[in-house]
């Protein structure tokens, strides 16, 4: 049994499969604050404070205060009631646009049924 393990862990270590704990996350120029700061996932969003200081926090909430590096960001439950509520106004106002557009589109529509049967009518 205790060859089989040894054959393993050389056939392990031979195939470049034990490099990948040995070497360490490629060196680079940049430091770890602009790594942090390239990576924001799309969710959260970088927010600048006083200072120069800039915090991640969830895409569109607000600060409530900020103390010694602290965020206080509001609660999820108002978070997600604000959200809510301006998606309601948003889809309202969608809605109201596309009364409009279908509105324009019936008389466009008219439009161009006229001016199809009118040069029929000039010429016999």
């Amino acid at each position: 049994m205790s060859r089989f393990i040894k054959l393993f862990l050389a056939v392990v270590l031979l195939s470049g499969f034990g490099q990948t704990f040995v070497l360490a996350a490629p060196k680079s120029d940049k430091s770890d604050k602009d790594k942090r700061e390239g990576e924001v996932p799309p969710w959260m969003e970088n927010v600048d404070r006083g200072g120069g200081s800039t915090y991640l926090v969830p895409k569109g909430a607000k600060i409530e205060e900020v103390t010694s590096g602290f965020v206080k960001v509001e609660p999820p439950a108002e978070y997600v009631a604000r959200q809510v509520y301006e998606m309601d106004k948003r889809q309202a106002a969608m809605e109201k646009e596309l009364v409009t557009i279908k509105n324009e589109l019936v008389e466009l529509r008219e439009q161009c049924a006229l001016q199809q049967q009118s040069p029929s009518d000039k010429n016999p």
